[in-house]
Parts: C-alpha cells; structure tokens; sequence
C-alpha cells in the first residue's frame, strides 16, 4: 500500500541523514530562514548529509549510472529495466530500493515510447507521486532538514518574479509532464499521482528552479538533478564558508574553513570565475535575490573584477591594460573617444574605430570557441574542435588580459580537448594558465581548484615530470582533503599518486647523488 512504501521509505532515508549538532535554522529580516552555527565548527566538517526526496540521472548517463544509488557503472553491467529498457541498475538492491517509486514511473516511460522524457519531466513524476502519497503531512520545526514533502512545501516557488518568457517555457513543460503521468484531461487524476491541474506542476517547476540541485561525482561533473529540502535552507555566497558535494545521489555539505559560533552558513549556487556584475545578474534572473556578499560589496573587488574583464591596450609597444568593469563598459561607443576606458600604463583613452575593433575581434573569437565546443560535444570531432579552440585562444590571448574570464573559458574547453587526443605537452601548459584565474576566483578549500591542481600533477606526471607533479599534487591535497574528507576515495587515490612521485623523485636523486655511479661499478 502507498501507506506501507511511504513508512519504509522514510526509514530508508532516515538512516541515510545526519545533521551537526550546531546547526540551527532562524529566520532572518532579509533573507529569510538561513542556517546559523550555534557553536564554533572546524574546517572540513561534514554539517549536512542527506538523501534526496526525489531524484532522477541526466539523460546523458542513463547508460553508464545506476539509476538509484547514481555511481558509475565502472567496468561492471548495469541490469536494464526489463519493461521500459531506460533506466539500469548496479545491482539487485539498489532495483529493490528504487522499484516502489520506477513501478509507476516505467509505466509512464512506456506510455509514451519511444519518446524519451527529459530528467526534469522524470524528477517532477516522482515528486508528484511523492506528494500525492503525503498530502496532508505537517512540517515538524525540529527536523527541517530531513528530506520530507513537509519541507519541501515550505520552500518558495517566486513565481511572482519569473519572466513571462520562464513562465512560457515551464507551462510548456507542465503539459509535457500531464501527457507523461497520463493525467486524465476530464477529471485531471492520475491512477499513480494523484489529482492535478497543469498550473499546480507549473508551480512546482518554478520550486525547482531556484531550489533544486545538480548532483555531481566527485570531480564535480554533473550526472544528475535532484530535490534536498534541506540543503536548499543554506543561503548563497560568493565567498561561500561551505561546499555542497555528492557521494552516489546522497549530498554531503561541508565547511571550508572554520564557523564561528552565530555565523552563518553559506553555499555558492552559481559558477564563481566569473565578474561581479555577471555573477548578479545571474543570481536575480535564476534565483531572484541582489547579493550582497562580501565578495560583491569588498572595495576590492572592483580590482578583481578589473583582471577578469580587462582587454590589453591596442597602442604599439605598450604592454598595459585598460579595464573593464561593467556590462555597459563593453557597449558601443558614439563619441570619439572614451576617457573612462582608458590604459592604466599609457593613459591614452581608446578611439571608437579601437574599441569596435577590440569587439569585433572578441565577437570572432567568442564565435570560434561556441564553433570548437559543438563539435567535441555534439559531433564528437574533436580534430575540428581543437583547430577552432586554438584559433579563439590565440585571439583572445591577443586582445584581453591574462586572467580574462572569457580565456579560462576557452581554455577549459581546450583542455578537454587536449587530453582525448593525448596530447600532454600541450595539456599540461594549458592546464597551468588556468591556475591562476582559478587562484582569484575560488574561495579557499574549494574543490575545483584542488581538482585543476590534481589534473596538473597528473599531466605532469605523464610526461615525467615527478618533481613538479610533487608540488601539483600537495597543492591538490591541501584543497580536497578539507572539501571531500581525507578518507574519501577521491582523496585516497590522490594520496596514492603523490605517494609514487614522491617515491620517483628520491629514487632520481639517490641516483644522481654525487659517487653513485663509482659505487655502482665497484658493485659490478
């Protein structure tokens, strides 16, 4: 009965939560409720962990994830679905746990085959069977963590601030999920999810966007979206004190750096390389809120920003830059010249037939890299997508600072194209340029730079370099074992590798000691 699967599943996720003891939800006069320390926490510590109410992979990793606990099939079969033949499974267990919530759900994959539903329209099906189960539960105040329906219906939609065009597109999509869980048009129910009316889901959908997760593996790539009641309590920083990482579909929220007792604890919810002014505008068209941080209101983040939007001065000879803070820094320009765009080491102020060259090259590089992307992500050329990516680094290099945004940008893309065609040299000196953007942009301890530095010391590695693939890696370890734990597989293979370089570079230096070779002969 939906009685008995919802009590089972509720101690299912019971036994996979754990809340810190110093953890408290108040409600605060401008955001809301937000998640405060009653007490000092150390760095690295695990505040939060939790399953999700509800989660579903990207469709991208129906082939190679379990569909339940979410890990890699790596080098094992993962059993299909015998009915619907989507979805897959890593073992007997995990089918068990996951068959009281994919029984309806296979029965709507095969209603509508051989459509494919998106993740989306498969995460708000098992919601809706969810909250049809539990329709009248009451939030309990000392448990609003816990991945409940309760709490989740505690969470705002903002429905009031999407754009008509969002509204649009995710009305759309709510009558994609009514033929999906076969709502009856006349009296709008569902055998397995209830009753509801199109603009119910569309209110849901708008929960979803400014709630929910993309859950990630351990090296941050997405494989999945899913709904964490509690997680969503932790406001944004873009000086965030705490990271949201996964283990399978489980979240695991950790602190980055020590908590003082009534501070309170933060996440990033977006990408952070990135300036001010666009990480803002991003904030408030997804999330609806103006940050007010103290990455975004520091005086010294204009300087920051400065060095992720520069573009270099266009005079011969002069090697300084002229600074770009602002979206409307990069507008078009009627007068003759523009004396707020001016070099910081030449002071002459670029002409208007300058900066429309400065653009128009921009355009073309920015035009290249979209070019080099579709064809490793869509077509899988990757010969193509490197001639192209290369093309778009070599003119941005030309034309923008060092640390510019739109160069780490195209670099990333590089990079991954570098290494599917084994190409190390190259990977490895594209890998370093991106440090130090990473360096700027990243509050400490957190994970992805750790993971640019293990990916550095791996390259370095491949091609012999033990020394620095040395200093790569305790770079690397210093930032993982406080964001994943020091016993976290991640972590211990990290450990592994530093362990045999370390290993290469005193057997290198035993054999170039001075007399070694004399000793050697002597021996013979």
């Amino acid at each position: 009965t939906q009685s008995t699967w919802g009590e089972s599943r509720r101690r299912l996720l019971r036994s996979e939560m754990f809340v810190h003891a110093a953890l408290s939800v108040i409600n605060g006069v401008e955001k809301g409720r937000c998640v405060v320390a009653t007490d000092n926490i150390k760095e690295g510590t695990v505040v939060l962990r939790s399953a999700p109410l509800a989660a579903c992979l990207q469709n991208q990793c129906f082939a190679s994830n379990c569909h339940f606990c979410f890990k890699p099939a790596e080098g094992t079969t993962l059993q299909r679905c015998a009915k619907c033949k989507l979805v897959r499974y890593c073992s007997r267990e995990c089918q068990r746990n996951d068959w009281a919530q994919h029984k309806a759900e296979c029965a709507c994959i095969t209603r509508i085959a051989p459509r494919v539903p998106t993740s989306n329209i498969m995460l708000m099906g098992r919601l809706l069977q969810l909250l049809a189960a539990s329709p009248s539960q009451a939030a309990d105040s000392s448990d609003l963590f816990a991945p409940t329906t309760a709490n989740f219906n505690l969470l705002k939609s903002y429905r009031s601030d999407h754009t008509s065009s969002q509204i649009e597109t995710l009305g759309s999509l709510s009558l994609l999920v009514c033929q999906y869980i076969g709502l009856d048009p006349v009296t709008g129910t569902s055998s397995q999810h209830g009753s509801w009316r199109p603009t119910d889901i569309l209110e849901l959908f708008c929960k979803f966007t400014s709630n929910n997760f993309t859950v990630c593996d351990a090296e941050v790539r997405p494989v999945g979206i899913g709904v964490y009641p509690g997680a969503a309590l932790f406001n944004h920083s873009c000086e965030s004190n705490c990271v949201n990482l996964f283990e399978g579909r489980n979240q695991v929220v950790r602190t980055l750096r020590p908590i003082l007792k009534g501070e309170e604890l933060c996440v990033s919810y977006i990408e952070l390389a990135a300036p001010t002014v666009v990480r803002q505008k991003e904030l408030k068209e997804s999330y609806f809120f103006d940050c007010r941080c103290s990455r975004c209101v520091a005086p010294e983040t204009r300087l920051q920003d400065q060095q992720l939007m520069s573009r270099r001065c266009p005079q011969p000879k002069c090697k300084g830059m002229i600074p770009y803070t602002t979206v409307e820094d990069v507008k078009e320009v009627t007068d003759e010249t523009d004396a707020d765009l001016s070099c910081t080491t030449c002071q002459q102020a670029l002409t208007v037939q300058q900066r429309l060259t400065l653009e128009e090259r921009f355009q073309t590089a920015s035009d290249l890299r979209a070019k080099g992307r579709d064809a490793f992500r869509t077509h899988g050329d990757f010969d193509s997508a490197l001639r192209l990516l290369q093309e778009s680094e070599q003119i941005f290099k030309s034309i923008l600072g060092p640390l510019h945004v739109s160069l780490l940008n195209t670099r990333n893309d590089l990079l991954t194209v570098l290494i599917d065609l084994e190409r190390w040299l190259e990977a490895r000196d594209c890998c370093a340029a991106t440090i130090p953007t990473f360096q700027l942009c990243y509050p400490a301890n957190l994970p992805l730079l750790g993971l640019q530095y293990m990916m550095l010391g791996k390259l370095q590695w491949y091609l012999h370099q033990a020394s620095s693939s040395v200093d790569s890696f305790r770079s690397a370890l210093l930032i993982l074992e406080v964001s994943h734990g020091s016993n976290h597989p991640l972590v211990q293979d990290l450990l592994e590798r530093l362990r045999e370089a370390e290993h290469e570079v005193r057997y290198a230096s035993a054999r170039s000691a001075p007399g070694n070779g004399r000793m050697m002969l002597e021996a013979t």
